[in-house]
């Protein structure tokens, strides 16, 4: 699904682009942040928005870098408080475990 509108909007989205993109270069020069300022949840849900852009504005300039920011996003956010690779693994070996050996 793409957004399909008029010249002039597509131009707005263009220059809002580069103002966002300088705002993210510029930002690169600057030292991180000790703490963090979004908590997982909202920081996932940041993401969430800037795929859902990314989506609809994909052949554009805004689509591209939403993109990107997506990706380091998802990438400093790691996996959600609580994951434990190896509790899902045995939660999932006691589901199939009970599907395949209902009587036990």
């Amino acid at each position: 699904m793409a957004i399909t509108d008029s010249l002039p909007m597509r131009y707005e989205r263009m220059e809002l682009a580069d103002l966002l993109a300088m705002q993210v270069d510029g930002a690169r020069r600057q030292p991180p942040l000790e703490a963090p300022l979004l908590n997982w949840f909202e920081g996932d849900a940041v993401v969430q928005l800037l795929q859902t852009l990314a989506r609809l504005l994909a052949d554009e300039p805004l689509g591209e870098l939403s993109t990107e920011l997506a990706d380091k996003l998802k990438a400093r956010l790691g996996q959600p408080p609580g994951h434990d690779p190896e509790n899902i693994r045995k939660m999932v070996a006691a589901i199939a475990e009970t599907y395949w050996n209902p009587s036990g």
